[in-house]
Formats: structure tokens, sequence, C-alpha cells
């Protein structure tokens, strides 16, 4: 999710939203009751990076928080 103009602290607040939305939300599938748990990596673009360097970081954020338990939103 692109979120131009959003500071990267504003950004973390409505990931956790989103987050914590999605954790307590279930469905059921042929009569099993399904939870589903999200990660999240968040970056701040960082003017003249490129665009490579821009995702690589996001990556990163988001390999850390499923490398740290999953279900979680971490920010570099």
């Amino acid at each position: 999710m692109l979120l131009p103009s959003c500071p990267l602290q504003q950004g973390i607040k409505l990931a956790e939203r989103i987050r914590k939305e999605i954790e307590s939300t279930s469905f059921t599938y042929k009569e099993t009751r399904i939870w589903v748990t999200v990660s999240m990596g968040i970056t701040e673009y960082i003017r003249g990076q490129d665009l490579h360097q821009f995702i690589e970081r996001a990556d990163q954020a988001l390999y850390r928080a499923k490398n740290s338990g999953r279900n979680r939103v971490v920010a570099i």
C-alpha cells in the first residue's frame, strides 16, 4: 500500500488498525472457522532514494515482522 504524503508514524498507526481488524475477523469455510493474521513491513520514502532501494527496505521490514513472530507491524 502506498500512502503519499503520509508520515511514517501515521502509516504505522494505520497498519496497526488494519492488522487488528484482520486479526479479529474470521470466516467459515466448509463448516470450519478460520482466523487470519497479517504481517506488514512499513518504510518511508527517503528523498533521492531509487525505487529499488525503497522497495527493498519495505521488504526487509516485512521479513523482520514475519521472522519475529508474525501478526505484527515492523517499520524501518
